[in-house]
Parts: structure tokens; C-alpha cells; sequence
């Protein structure tokens, strides 16, 4: 069997061995990148502070639509379902290691409050920007190395966060707009200066095999299922054990979620935001650790948006290997490294993942129904309103339909959803026209035909 080659690979995930003493110390996970972001955006909406020049990088791609048309994004200016949305990459740096161990996506609809945070595994196999293949937790100090040795890269972008941007666009299927980056061990300052979190802990967490203070032993973590109190070093630990009860990284990734969501809900509480010793507290706690390429003016609109956004429009998702998850584990590697499903290079089962857990802002605004009569002769209703629905779309079956029809269309009643119609013509490739005898209640109208093949 040919290997698939792949150089210095740290170990895999599910590792028993202790990792090097420096790099464990300096580990830094999603969720300490996400409380500082969070701290950060809070410091400038309530300060007004502009004096980031020690965080703030060029950014080289384009900014998110709802931006860049004050919240007013033309129909047809949309490439998918999920354009309209604020993509932003947290991701963990573990400077010692040079790995990127920690890497989330935070997806936020502006139009309808919501909020859908994808975890990435560390161990994806991905393409980089020269043609070779690596982990993804390598793919941003690859890229600070290429642009080390390069004249032609602009000194204010952060080469790392484009790279991670556009590897993550290709791989997620969406449009990662920004990237918030820190290496950064004083999460637990952070939590500590909120007063703590508060999580409810599903099932009672036992890791065996947690180290100590300084990675000469073990430190065996035990936390209780119920309603926890979690000051830094609890709330640490909560997030970082992965052995015994507390499951995999994937266990892991979703513990780490859910401190998001506790760090969102005590640091945008009125308490903290009218307590400047406490802004002062979190600014002196994210130091010179934190990078972004977000300006002020999005920041301050992004930290407006997440108060908006109440828990139950929250979601939380891991991309894993499991059976209903999109990845596998990559056979023929000579370490452990996970690749789509479909195969190593079609990633099109993952964009679909994605798709069906992201909001939908505009689709979802409309909420129009679409009725589907299948005369293509080959019983294809049913799948395409599967697919339909992945992407948001609200779909009936139409029963009873006899004969067939030669081409497939694409008929609206001439009502007011004219984002459901553009995207639906770019989701079928086709046209829509106008048909005013389509019948009580029906404003959109496939009709399948011979000519229909399910892509």
C-alpha cells in the first residue's frame, strides 16, 4: 500500500503520552481566543478606544457583505444561503509548538439574532496554498514561514489568518470573512475577573490522566454532572481533560463551546459592561496576545450583534467522524489525519454538513414555500427536497402528479421574496418566471422535468 507522506506530524489526537512540558504549558484552546475576542470587542464598544495597533492586521480579503452594504445586501449579491452571515475563524495558537491546535468558526445571522459555532478538527487534512498537504493545525505557521522568506508580502497582513481563511473557506464551503488569533495562558485570569461561569455539566467528568502543574505526573480532574460555579482553573480543566468520561477532542471541542457561550453570557451582562475596573482587568488580561483583522467599526458592530443574540439561537456543532458526521479517518497515512468521507479531495459532503447547521438569514427570513411537482420521470421530488431543506428552504411534495414535462421550471406567484427566488435560481441553475394561475396558497412553483438531474 503506498503512504501517503507526511513530515513531522505532531502525534495524533488520542495520544496517552505527555506532549513536551513548554508546549503543554502554552497550549491555548479555542475558547481562550473566543473570551478574548469577546473581551476585546467589549473594551472598544464601551471605551471607544482606537489604539489598536498592537492587534489589528490588514485584511486581505473581502469583508462580510452585511458590511460592506450596511445590512442591505442586494438579492443578487448573494453567492449562496449562507452569504449573509458574519464568518469568523478563533483560532488557538500554540506558539511553542507552532501548531494551531484550536480552530472554530463562529457563524453569526445578523438579520435573524442567531449564532452557529463549528468546531474544526485539528487533524483535517488539508491543501496548502503551495500545493502541499498537512494537518490544518499547521497550515498558519506554514504560511508565516513562506511569507518570512518572501520581499513580496505585505508586512500588515497576517499571513497565517489569510491562509487559514482561505483553507477554511475551501473546506467549510463558506465565506470566512475574519480571524481572531491568541496565544494566550491567562484564559483563567479572564474568567476570574468575570467572577467565574456558570455551565451545567451533562455527565460527571473523570480524566485519570490529567497532568499536574508541571507535567511531572498526573493530577487526576473529577467535576460532578449538575450546575457548576467554574472559577478559571475549574473552567480550564473543564475544557482541556480528554481522557476517562471526558471522551475525545471531540467531547472536548463541545465542552469548549459551551464556555463560549458562559464567557458571551457573563461578559455582556450589564454588570461587567458598567464595571470599567473590570473592562481595565480583561484589557490588562489580553495583553499583547490577541491578533485580528477586523476593524473597529466591525468590532463594535459584531459585539452589538452577539447581545442581540439569545441562547436558545445558539448552536453548536463539531465536524467529526462519527456516523453521521462528514470526515473518516484517512486510510493509508502514516499518522492520524482526517479527510472527507466522499474522498480525500471532495469535500462537497462537508459543505453540505455545514450548510444544514449554519443560519440561513434571508431564507430564513422569507420562510416562503416551495412546491415541488415531480414530472421528470425518475422519482426525483423527494431527493431534491432533501437537499432543498439542507439549505433552508421550506418544501412540499406535490402528490398525485401524473405524465411528464420535458424541462425542468421554475414559477413564483410575483410576490415579495426576492431573496428566495435569486438563490434558488443560483441553488437549480435556471431561470424564473412569473405565473399568476399557479393556485390558492402556492407562491413558488419546481416543476421537475425529463431534462432534471440532481447535482
Amino acid at each position: 500500500m503506498n503512504k501517503i507522506p507526511v513530515n513531522q506530524l505532531p502525534p495524533p489526537a488520542n495520544t496517552l503520552a505527555f506532549p513536551n512540558k513548554k508546549r503543554r504549558k502554552l497550549k491555548i484552546f479555542f475558547w481562550s481566543v473566543a473570551g478574548i475576542f469577546l473581551a476585546t470587542t467589549i473594551w472598544i464598544g464601551v471605551t471607544g478606544i482606537v489604539a489598536l495597533r498592537n492587534i489589528s492586521a490588514k485584511n486581505a480579503g473581502d469583508s462580510s457583505l452585511f458590511f460592506r452594504f450596511n445590512g442591505q445586501i442586494p438579492a443578487d449579491k448573494l453567492a449562496n444561503e449562507v452569504d449573509g452571515n458574519i464568518n469568523i475563524a478563533l483560532l488557538g495558537a500554540d506558539i511553542a509548538a507552532g501548531l494551531t491546535d484550536s480552530i472554530q468558526v463562529v457563524s453569526i445571522d445578523p438579520v435573524n439574532k442567531a449564532m452557529s459555532m463549528i468546531s474544526v478538527p485539528r487533524d483535517l487534512y488539508v491543501a496548502n496554498a503551495d500545493g502541499t498537504k498537512s494537518r490544518i493545525n499547521e497550515v498558519y505557521n506554514r504560511a508565516v514561514a513562506t511569507c518570512a522568506n518572501s520581499k513580496t508580502c505585505d508586512a500588515e497582513i497576517d499571513a497565517g489568518g489569510e491562509a487559514m481563511k482561505k483553507v477554511l473557506t475551501s473546506a467549510l464551503g463558506v465565506d470566512v470573512n475574519y480571524f481572531a488569533r491568541a496565544d494566550f495562558e491567562g484564559l483563567k485570569q479572564i474568567v476570574d475577573t468575570l467572577g467565574g461561569i456558570d455551565i451545567y455539566v451533562e455527565q460527571t467528568l473523570s480524566d485519570p490522566q490529567f497532568p499536574n502543574s508541571n507535567y511531572s505526573g498526573y493530577d487526576p480532574f473529577y467535576l460532578p454532572a449538575g450546575q457548576t460555579h467554574m472559577n478559571g482553573s475549574i473552567a480550564l480543566k473543564y475544557a482541556r481533560c480528554r481522557h476517562g468520561s471526558c471522551g475525545s477532542d471531540f467531547g472536548r471541542a463541545l465542552r469548549q463551546q459551551k464556555v463560549v457561550v458562559a464567557i458571551r453570557n457573563k461578559a455582556l451582562g450589564l454588570g461587567v459592561l458598567a464595571n470599567p475596573k473590570k473592562i481595565t482587568d480583561l484589557i490588562s488580561a489580553i495583553g499583547d496576545n490577541f491578533r485580528t483583522d477586523m476593524k473597529t467599526s466591525e468590532m463594535i458592530n459584531v459585539v452589538k450583534l452577539i447581545k442581540e443574540i439569545p441562547d436558545t439561537k445558539v448552536t453548536n456543532t463539531v465536524i467529526d467522524n462519527g456516523t453521521t458526521g462528514p470526515l473518516a479517518v484517512l486510510q493509508g497515512a502514516m499518522a492520524y489525519l482526517l479527510a472527507p468521507k466522499l474522498g480525500e479531495n471532495d469535500w462537497s459532503g462537508v459543505h453540505e454538513f455545514v450548510a444544514n447547521v449554519l443560519p440561513k438569514p434571508y431564507i430564513s427570513r422569507e420562510n416562503i414555500q416551495i412546491v415541488i411537482d415531480d414530472r421528470s420521470g425518475k422519482a426525483l421530488g423527494t431527493a431534491l427536497a432533501a437537499k432543498l431543506k439542507i439549505y433552508g428552504y421550506n418544501v412540499k411534495i406535490l402528490t398525485g402528479s401524473v405524465g411528464t414535462v420535458p424541462q425542468t421550471t421554475i414559477e413564483h406567484n410575483g410576490g415579495d421574496f426576492p431573496y428566495t427566488i435569486a438563490l434558488l435560481k443560483k441553488r437549480l441553475n435556471l431561470p424564473a418566471t412569473k405565473n399568476g394561475s399557479l393556485g390558492e396558497g402556492t407562491q413558488i412553483k419546481i416543476t421537475l422535468g425529463i431534462d432534471f438531474t440532481l447535482k
